[in-house]
Order: C-alpha cells, then sequence, then structure tokens
C-alpha cells in the first residue's frame, strides 16, 4: 500500500521533496515554473539619473515580464519589462529622471524575485569658488580676487581656489583642460564641504580647468 506514494515522491524529483518539506512547515519557498534571478538588485544612484532594472528567467522563458516599484507611502507602480532581442533570457526596463529612492520587484511568468531598493542621493555639486591670483614674484603685483569670468591669467602665477560643495565631501580635484591631467584638492577637515588647492599657471597648453567631486557618502559629481 505503501508502493504508489514512494513512486510518486521518487517521480517528483525536487519540487515534490519541497513541497513534502512545505506540509512539515520548513521554511521552503514555493516551486515555481521560473526562477527570477537579479544581479546586483540594489542601486545607488543620483537624484534625476536614470536607473536600468534587469532579470533573467531560469525554467519557463515568457515573452514578457513585470515591474513593481514602490515609493515610500505611495501606492504601487507597475510597468512592463522588455525581452531582449539576443537573450530572450533576459529582462529589463529603465526609468528616466528619478526623484525619490524607492523599492522594486520583478515578476518573470510565476516567479518573482526578491525585494531590492533604489537608493536616489542629490549629487554633490559647486556652490560658490573663490580665486585668488598670486602673481610671480618679479612682477612686484599683490595678490588679486578674481572673477570666474575673467581668468586670463599671467604665467607663473598660481590661482588660489577655495570651493564650497553643496555636501560633505571624500575627495576633490580640478581636472585640468588642455594638459590633461587632474591635481588633488584639499577637503577641509572643520568644514569636509570645502575645498581648497592651489594651480600653477602654465606657459602654454593650459585652457581651463573643471571641478571633480567625490561626496561622503560615495556619490560622485556630474557636470563638472
Amino acid at each position: 500500500a505503501k508502493m504508489p506514494c514512494a513512486v510518486v515522491f521518487v517521480a517528483g524529483g525536487q519540487t515534490c521533496r519541497d513541497l513534502l518539506r512545505r506540509v512539515f512547515l520548513a521554511p521552503v519557498p514555493v516551486p515555481r515554473k521560473t526562477q527570477v534571478i537579479v544581479a546586483n538588485g540594489e542601486k545607488f544612484i543620483g537624484l534625476g539619473d536614470s536607473v536600468r532594472l534587469e532579470a533573467i528567467a531560469q525554467g519557463v522563458i515568457p515573452t514578457s515580464g513585470l515591474l513593481k516599484i514602490n515609493y515610500r507611502g505611495r501606492r504601487d507602480q507597475e510597468f512592463t519589462l522588455e525581452q531582449d532581442r539576443e537573450d530572450r533570457s533576459r529582462f529589463g526596463r529603465t526609468l528616466e529622471n528619478i526623484q525619490a529612492s524607492f523599492s522594486y520587484r520583478i515578476y518573470l511568468n510565476d516567479g518573482a524575485s526578491e525585494i531590492f531598493q533604489v537608493r536616489a542621493v542629490p549629487r554633490p555639486t559647486v556652490a560658490t569658488i573663490e580665486c585668488e591670483q598670486a602673481y610671480p614674484a618679479y612682477s612686484g603685483l599683490k595678490p588679486t580676487r578674481r572673477a570666474l569670468g575673467d581668468l586670463a591669467l599671467l604665467a607663473g602665477s598660481t590661482l588660489k581656489l577655495k570651493i564650497a560643495a553643496t555636501k560633505p565631501l571624500r575627495l576633490g580635484a580640478l581636472k585640468l583642460v588642455g594638459v590633461n591631467r587632474e591635481m588633488p584638492l584639499q577637503v577641509d577637515e572643520q568644514k569636509p564641504a570645502v575645498l581648497t588647492g592651489e594651480l600653477p599657471i602654465p606657459a602654454k597648453d593650459l585652457t581651463g580647468f573643471s571641478v571633480a567631486m567625490l561626496d561622503s557618502e560615495g556619490m560622485e559629481s556630474r557636470d563638472a
């Protein structure tokens, strides 16, 4: 009388074993025809950035998928996932101009991913820049404050910079235009949103500079 049950158990394989374990309250997920694999599901992006959310289907491959996102205190929003034309097991969607953090989950056929978080934070930007030109000793000229729109500088001068950012910083650098190199800036220990540095002015090639920053959370600046 016990033989038919034994035959069914063996024939059922892993799915049957998982169902049997659930009967006895073991913490085993319900077997699904489709497994949803998400690599690097947690995202850290800048406010206003786009984000690409993707998943891979294993097992039964559907023709479409569903993305559900939730902003705290709001109802879920649903988006159709696009199937990759070259890799039919891959699904994804790009969301534009993200203005707040959210959680999301991906559904493919009868399978669902874990719940992942997209954390969106402001990127560091430059609030103000103060410039002071120290002239070469031979000129006999005293240091002079310079406006950003008036930086035609005498070769051999040093441009002293004080840069205020919108966020506390970990690192900062000047990207020098024309000479294709970077010069590190110092983060003020007492005021970590302030950078200082000195830029020697060469006789040729240097045509400008931009400011690159990395904030205390690890977010990079953009459009320096």
